[in-house]
């Protein structure tokens, strides 16, 4: 008999949206450790969270590895710091080769800085926001 082994998740922040999205994951199979640099914002994970949190600098790679990054499926970067952001997904997709990684930005200027690299993905609450005003709306804005 095999058993499936869940894929495994790291997340960086534990604000609104990445315990939000902890609980989400954890909720649908996947193996989630969330990382926060203060114990208090684990506060807002919710009670469908199951994975592990810890208290922890997602910029230091040794600690990353620590706590499986190197080995993980996705690597998502959600602080409230863009150049935070931007640090872990380089971390994790150049020096780590995690196949996925995924950093939240609000510059969406600041996109260019991993533009250069397939296996890092923005998301951009910005311009989600924009496309999403056009969907509703039936306008169409242009930049």
């Amino acid at each position: 008999m095999l058993i499936k082994r869940a894929e495994t998740v790291v997340i960086c922040g534990a604000g609104r949206f990445g315990a939000s999205l902890a609980g989400k994951l954890s909720e649908h199979g996947y193996g989630v450790t969330i990382v926060d640099k203060k114990e208090d914002s684990f506060r807002k994970i919710p009670d469908n969270f199951s994975g592990y949190y810890t208290v922890g600098d997602a910029t230091d790679i040794d600690f990353l590895q620590s706590i499986g990054a190197d080995k993980a499926s996705f690597v998502i970067a959600t602080t409230n710091d863009d150049n935070t952001n931007s640090m872990i997904g380089q971390i994790a997709g150049r020096l780590l080769n995690v196949k996925n990684v995924y950093i939240r930005l609000n510059d969406d200027e600041k996109s260019e800085l991993v533009s250069e690299f397939d296996n890092i993905k923005v998301i951009s609450p910005h311009s989600l926001s924009l496309t999403e005003f056009e969907r509703l709306s039936g306008l169409t804005m242009t930049d």
